[in-house]
């Protein structure tokens, strides 16, 4: 019986350890700030393509930026696998980020003027940090910086 006391505290000990660890890692790094950036910036343009009759130039910068936009996706994947332990969570954010999109393209009567700002600068530009760093999105994310130098206006939005 005194085992098992024993083993219970350890266990409870361990728990609390393991949840200061997960409370630690759930704060976005600039890294993961950059990757909700891209994204939010990616699903503007798969809109604006669809909306404005621009899917020749969304599949320009889809190819152009392919192994960059693939390095981010996945790192967005896993800051939302670290953060809510599954993918389900990613999903909802890329889905949210459309919708977004979406009605504000059916209400902003310069969507697809600001888009095809968006696209030059894509055009112009080969790093896709670059772009994200230099080109406002809407983007609705709930998430605490984890104080690593990356400035907090990486969610800043374009209204």
């Amino acid at each position: 019986m005194r085992n098992a006391f024993k083993m219970g505290g350890a266990f409870l000990a361990l728990l609390g350890m393991t949840g200061q660890v997960m409370a630690a890692d759930a704060c976005a790094r600039r890294d993961d700030r950059m990757a909700m950036r891209a994204a939010a910036l990616q699903q503007e343009l798969m809109v604006a393509a669809l909306t404005c009759h621009a899917v020749p130039r969304y599949n320009e910068f889809v190819l152009s930026y392919q192994k960059q936009l693939r390095s981010s996706d996945n790192a967005l994947k896993k800051y939302f696998v670290r953060t809510s332990g599954s993918q389900a969570a990613y999903h909802a954010f890329k889905t949210r980020l459309a919708n977004q999109d979406s009605i504000r393209s059916i209400h902003d009567g310069n969507y697809c003027a600001e888009a095809a700002t968006v696209f030059d600068a894509a055009h112009a530009t080969k790093s896709l940090s670059a772009l994200v760093m230099h080109t406002p999105v809407m983007m609705d994310a709930d998430y605490t910086s984890c104080g690593d130098g990356g400035s907090d206006t990486m969610s800043a939005s374009r209204e």
